[in-house]
C-alpha cells in the first residue's frame, strides 16, 4: 500500500477513511503472512493499528494541518472523530481485542494527553461531545474485557487483573486468589456476576 497521499478533503468522508483502514489491514495481513487477524495477539493488532497510521492517517509535508497535529484527522469535526471512534470499536469487536485510548490514539494519532484534556474540559469545552470521547473509550474498553472473558479465548486470570486494577471488579488482590476465583467459577459466571453488579449499582445511583 503506498504511504498516504490523501487530501485534507479527502478526510472529511467517513466513508473514504474506513475503506483507507480496510485496505491497509488487508495490506499489512498480506506483509506479515497473516490468515486471521483475530487469531492474533493484542501485540499484533496493536502493531496492524500503528500500520494504520502511518498508511491512513500520518501527514507529510503537501497535506499536514499543522506542526502540531500529526494525523490528517480533523479534530475540529467531532461528528467525524466519533464516526472514526466508532469504527475502531467496531474492528477491535471483529478481532476481538480489548480497545483502549493508547490504541485509539496509536491508530489515529492523537496524542493520549489531547483526550484527557478534552474530558477535563480544559479544551474545546465548547462542545460537550470532545468530552465522550475519553468516556466511550473508558466504557466500551471495560465492556470489551468482559466481553473477552466470557468469549473463554483469553486467559481469565489477566482480564480479571486488569478488570480488577482499572475497573474496581473488587476481586481479591493477589493473583492466587484471583486463580482461586477463576477456578471456582466459569469466566462466564465470572463477568456476568460483575455485570449484573454494575448495573444494580447504576440503577441504585440513579435513585
Amino acid at each position: 500500500m503506498a504511504r498516504n497521499n490523501a487530501t485534507l478533503e479527502d478526510f472529511q468522508d467517513i466513508e473514504y477513511i474506513k475503506n483507507r483502514i480496510d485496505s491497509a489491514i488487508d495490506c499489512f495481513c498480506d506483509d506479515y503472512n497473516i490468515q486471521d487477524l483475530k487469531n492474533e495477539t493484542q501485540n499484533v493488532f496493536n502493531g496492524c493499528l500503528r500500520y494504520i497510521y502511518d498508511k491512513v492517517f500520518k501527514p507529510n509535508k503537501r497535506n499536514k494541518l499543522n506542526d502540531k497535529v500529526n494525523s490528517l484527522l480533523d479534530y475540529n469535526n467531532i461528528e467525524l472523530l466519533i464516526d472514526v471512534l466508532n469504527y475502531y470499536i467496531y474492528l477491535c469487536d471483529i478481532y476481538s481485542k480489548a480497545i483502549s485510548v493508547s490504541s485509539f490514539c496509536t491508530m489515529v494519532g492523537i496524542d493520549k494527553t489531547v483526550i484527557y484534556d478534552w474530558y477535563k474540559g480544559s479544551v474545546r469545552n465548547l462542545n460537550p461531545l470532545y468530552s465522550h470521547v475519553f468516556k466511550i473509550l473508558d466504557d466500551e474498553r471495560e465492556r470489551s474485557l468482559s466481553d473477552l472473558l466470557i468469549s473463554g479465548k483469553r486467559q481469565p486470570i489477566g482480564l480479571l487483573a486488569v478488570l480488577n486494577r482499572e475497573k474496581n471488579w473488587n476481586l481479591p488482590g493477589s493473583s492466587k486468589e484471583i486463580k482461586h476465583v477463576v477456578t471456582s467459577e466459569s469466566p462466564q459466571q465470572i463477568a456476568e456476576r460483575y455485570r449484573a453488579r454494575l448495573a444494580d449499582n447504576a440503577e441504585n445511583s440513579d435513585n
